[in-house]
């Protein structure tokens, strides 16, 4: 059975050999309970790796306050038909920010081979004298190809 640990990874080569899978990986940015998306919200994937943290994705949210179609390394499906102790997905981190809100990060979001994942992201307004959080910052931007 899965332990619940995902295993680390020493480099950036050895995290594309042991994630041969895709998935992808769509992001749905909004406030108020889902009445206003959030167009132009910068949406960050990132995975942290042999101690350097690789953005997979830097992007914008559109108008209907979505960021689509981003594909993702992730371990093959094939792991989940097989009684071995292997996470049958891979995990990222997803930050997100706007000037108006609060930044918002998602620690662990799971990905899965041939699956579409949809993460919904509420926003919080900033309330005034609230200190504006830090920026998003990554080491190494990959590209969709999986290339540095």
């Amino acid at each position: 059975p899965y332990t619940g640990i995902e295993e680390e990874y020493e480099d950036f080569d050895e995290f594309l050999d042991e994630n041969p899978g895709r998935g992808s990986l769509e992001v749905q940015v909004f406030a108020a309970s889902r009445a206003f998306p959030l167009r132009d919200a910068r949406v960050a994937v990132i995975k942290n790796i042999g101690g350097r943290a690789y953005a997979f994705y830097d992007t914008r949210t559109d108008l209907s306050g979505i960021a689509s179609d981003m594909m993702l390394p992730t371990k093959s499906r094939t792991l989940s038909e097989r009684p071995e102790n292997v996470a049958p997905f891979t995990t990222y981190s997803v930050s997100v920010e706007h000037p108006d809100y609060v930044n918002t990060t998602m620690a662990i979001v799971t990905i899965f081979d041939r699956v579409k994942s949809i993460l919904p992201v509420e926003m919080v307004p900033m309330s005034e004298g609230l200190q504006e959080p830090l920026a998003v910052t990554y080491d190494e931007l990959i590209n969709s190809t999986g290339n540095r």
